[in-house]
């Protein structure tokens, strides 16, 4: 096979924006039961199901509306999956079929700049700087075959088949009736668009009993909208081109599985998210502010779209072979209930993206597979992994996630352990751009204006020419920092002002990186840039040449945003009476900057002011219910008070709503070992190193307990991940010497103890008259 080879976070999500993503890879309703004996290497199914979240899915399920995706759970595993920020489509969908975050493999954004022509044209798979699991395992000689899998135009030569996300009206198609069969590289083979071109649904053209099914409009709403001109407005436009594309490639994906038998299988539907932008705030239970009339009308219409995906799912179910594994994923999932946002425009710019949640779905099904389980945690970066271990390929290790074979029976990982290459990334995919024809970019900027992701009256080559020069630096930027890896978050950040040093969101970005590498006086200065720049702009907003802004607006979002991270600034330079007024002004001019908010009740919390600090955190909770720094730190206020039972509820919330979160896991850990809890204890700490391998709290807590227990095996590793972390530690080493003694490595107590020597001579000493048969003085050599 071919190897290719605690800050406060000033900007925090200021300029995140988020589309909805789900995969759904499903199972045969006759899943074969794995019986210990190898068969045919199992092919695996990816169904994406965009925007689908658990609290409708499983009420749903618990009515009985949906039993195909109900069997599945029952016949595999299932968990909630998180995802990574900023919720954009094209790179999460990425990140998942190339099991690397959008830092590596490129895609951070809607759209790029061709480099020699200025044009804004729509992120291509040309863009993509990794290879992806469908040129992978068609280097493995292994059959694939995807459909309208997001950022795979233009289509990729594979060993089967690909069907582009340019091909039906799903994604920027908004406004078109007709394909355009000479567009090229719109699939793999290109004649392969002749096939399938009588099975494209025309979007505007269905009959109204089959709206009929999904909401009660009369005859004359829906001939207002049915065969007239396309209007970007028009909900009930978007939901019939939101129909069209499903029952397109349904047909597309169904047809094509039943020709050519892919052992993988991908395909993508953007209807549950589509239908949840526009129709969610008519939903049970009643949102205030809408009026009955129109629950009257849509109350019923995201259920519907859930279940009649529940029924495609059926279809795909029945042509699966038994020896299928099927993935059910999602990127993240949607607002639903009593957590839906005030405002009722769910499609505007100001709001769009604040309707999504960081949880989406997984399910999992198929011979190997565990049977109705749950399991702790899942991340959109494991989805790679997994697939290729189903496939029986070697993981790479420079994944950012793993292979959960902690879905899989044990006697099933026992026969097919986890094999692994280096890299996939031999560095021969070249990163560029590909001409997109003229109406594909406008497509895509009406696209994303209709359903709030961008904001203004530019032009479409003005519109995304700026947020290519801002957007795809930021989220890059953002990625880096949440990896910890400030230094190359920093140079992208220096970047951005080079690329346009009047844009004030540039100086903002600038200014919370160089927070967190210490340099005060330059973020400073960056910081009042920004705020000039602001204040001006708000004044006299500079125009382009055509006369339109040059600019999204510079409202008090942004504002709010640079007076945080002077705050956070004002902070280390310990003016804390000047910092807690800057997050009050924060606080005051953008009441949804959950970072001002958490700003000012860690300020308290760092004045040991706790009444201050756990009203200010039960302020920022009331409105930030999932704000997992929030939960966490609340949760150390109660354990410092001796409230440890309140204390374990809230590190528990703080783990579920974030699965990375490994520091609640150990704090979780040190208050049952309080309450005399000890195996619960263990169980916590062991779930924090789960999510961090090197966190050095966690390491020496649980390492304390195993060596008070004389669990001399269990404690070892511990300590030897102790010492190579910090090989100054005397205690540490001395620690490490005794566990090697006891274990009978006299070699490596030996040569432990030397170190121990070099470090205090006197504690060496000691060590020896404890240990009157330990004489490693017997070979004067020292390594």
């Amino acid at each position: 096979m071919k190897n290719r080879g605690k800050k406060l976070g000033a900007l925090g999500g200021y300029f995140t924006a988020a589309i909805l993503g789900i995969v759904l890879a499903l199972a045969a309703p006759g899943c074969a039961k794995w019986t210990g004996k190898d068969t045919a290497q199992p092919k695996v199914a990816i169904i994406g199901l965009d925007g689908a979240t658990w609290e409708v899915a499983d009420e749903l399920i618990a009515q009985g509306k949906l039993p195909h995706l109900q069997s599945l759970i029952e016949r595999g595993v299932r968990a909630d999956l998180t995802s990574i920020e900023p919720l954009l489509s094209p790179l999460i969908w990425t990140s998942m079929v190339t099991g690397v975050g959008p830092e590596v493999h490129g895609i951070t954004w809607f759209m790029v700049r061709d480099p020699n022509t200025g044009q804004p044209l729509p992120i291509t798979s040309a863009k993509r700087e990794v290879p992806a699991l469908w040129n992978i395992a068609s280097d493995a000689g292994k059959k694939v075959g995807f459909v309208g899998w997001w950022a795979t135009w233009p289509a990729e030569r594979v060993n089967g088949f690909m069907v582009s996300d340019q091909v039906a009206f799903h994604g920027f198609a908004l406004g078109r009736e007709k394909i355009d069969l000479a567009a090229t590289h719109r699939t793999y083979p290109e004649a392969l668009m002749f096939e399938i071109e009588p099975m494209i649904v025309a979007p505007l053209k269905q009959p109204k009993s089959e709206i009929d099914r999904y909401m009660n409009i009369t005859p004359a709403e829906y001939d207002a909208s049915a065969g007239q001109e396309f209007n970007f407005r028009n909900p009930l436009q978007h939901f019939m081109y939101m129909l069209a594309t499903l029952k397109t490639y349904e047909t597309v994906g169904l047809s094509l599985y039943k020709k050519e038998q892919p052992d993988l299988f991908g395909i993508f539907f953007e209807s549950v998210d589509t239908t949840s932008h526009l129709y969610m705030k008519y939903r049970p239970p009643r949102l205030e502010g809408i009026r009955e009339d129109l629950i009257a009308k849509y109350a019923d219409t995201v259920n519907q779209v859930y279940q009649r995906n529940d029924e495609m799912l059926g279809k795909f179910l029945a042509d699966l072979d038994e020896n299928t594994i099927v993935l059910v994923v999602s990127d993240h999932g949607f607002k639903s209930e009593t957590d839906r946002l005030k405002e009722l425009e769910n499609t505007d710019v100001a709001v769009a993206h604040k309707w999504h949640k960081t949880r989406g779905i997984f399910v999992m099904a198929g011979p190997g597979v565990k049977k109705a389980t749950k399991l702790d945690r899942a991340s959109i970066l494991d989805i790679a992994p997994t697939v290729l271990y189903a496939l029986g390929l070697p993981v790479a290790e420079d994944f950012a996630g793993k292979a959960l074979t902690g879905a899989f029976e044990d006697r099933y990982v026992a026969k097919h352990p986890v094999t692994t290459v280096a890299t996939y990334n031999d560095g021969s995919r070249k990163t560029g751009v590909t001409q997109a024809p003229p109406e594909m970019t406008a497509e895509m900027e009406a696209k994303l204006k209709s359903l709030g992701y961008i904001g203004g009256d530019e032009t479409a080559e003005e519109k995304v020419a700026a947020l290519d020069s801002i957007e795809t630096y930021m989220n890059r930027l953002n990625f880096y920092r949440k990896k910890g890896d400030i230094a190359s978050a920093a140079k992208i950040a220096e970047q951005m002002v080079q690329v346009d040093a009047e844009d004030p969101r540039a100086w903002a970005a600038l200014a919370d990186t160089l927070v967190h590498t210490g340099e005060t006086e330059r973020a400073m200065e960056a910081v009042t840039k920004a705020e000039d720049l602001v204040k001006a702009y708000q004044a006299d907003p500079p125009k382009l040449p055509n006369g339109n802004p040059k600019y999204p607006p510079m409202g008090d979002d942004l504002m709010s945003v640079l007076r945080g991270t002077r705050a956070y600034l004002e902070t280390q330079l310990g003016n804390m009476d000047a910092a807690a007024a800057l997050f009050a002004e924060a606080k005051k001019l953008d009441a949804d900057n959950v970072h001002a908010f958490y700003g000012y009740a860690y300020l308290m919390q760092l004045q040991d002011k706790a009444d201050e600090a756990k009203a200010a955190y039960e302020e920022t909770l009331e409105r930030f219910p999932d704000h997992s720094f929030s939960l966490n730190n609340l949760g150390n206020i109660y354990f410092r008070e001796g409230k440890l039972d309140k204390a374990i509820e809230l590190y528990d919330r703080t783990a579920k709503v974030d699965p990375a979160h490994f520091e609640c896991l150990h704090n979780k850990g040190m208050a049952l070992l309080k309450l005399g809890r000890k195996d619960e204890a263990i169980a916590a700490l062991r779930q924090s190193l789960e999510r961090n391998s090197t966190f050095e709290p966690s390491l020496r807590h649980l390492g304390m307990i195993y060596v008070q227990d004389d669990r001399v095996a269990e404690a070892l590793p511990l300590y030897e991940t102790l010492a190579q972390l910090d090989p100054s530690r005397v205690g540490t080493q001395l620690q490490l010497a005794e566990l090697y003694f006891q274990a009978g490595r006299m070699d490596d107590a030996t040569k432990t103890w030397r170190t121990v020597r070099a470090l205090d001579t006197e504690a060496a000493a000691k060590f020896t008259e404890a240990h009157p048969d330990f004489r490693p003085d017997a070979d004067k050599t020292d390594p």
